[in-house]
């Protein structure tokens, strides 16, 4: 497990990641939106499935939470890069 507080510097980033992780645990569904597309994040067994929220759209399978959070790009930056934008998206 990858140690999130070298990539977040604020606690709500953080919080936000660790709410990620309990629904991986816990095999919940979640969802995030980035630029108005929103994205689902759906734990299938032992990996997670990330799609966008559009018919027709692509799925893409993680090991784990933390290999999304280094490996899911967004316009050309990791998730966990792009987590402030995220996490604070109205």
């Amino acid at each position: 497990m990858i140690d999130l507080r070298e990539y977040v510097q604020g606690s709500e980033e953080l919080e936000y990641l660790e709410e990620l992780r309990a629904c991986e645990k816990t095999f919940t569904e979640t969802s995030f939106d980035y630029k108005g597309h929103e994205f689902i994040i759906d734990p299938h067994g032992e990996k997670l499935c990330v799609y966008e929220n559009v018919e027709g759209s692509s799925e893409y399978f993680y090991q784990d939470m933390d290999d999304f959070f280094l490996n899911f790009k967004l316009d050309g930056k990791s998730f966990i890069e792009r987590v402030s934008e995220i996490a604070f998206e109205e």
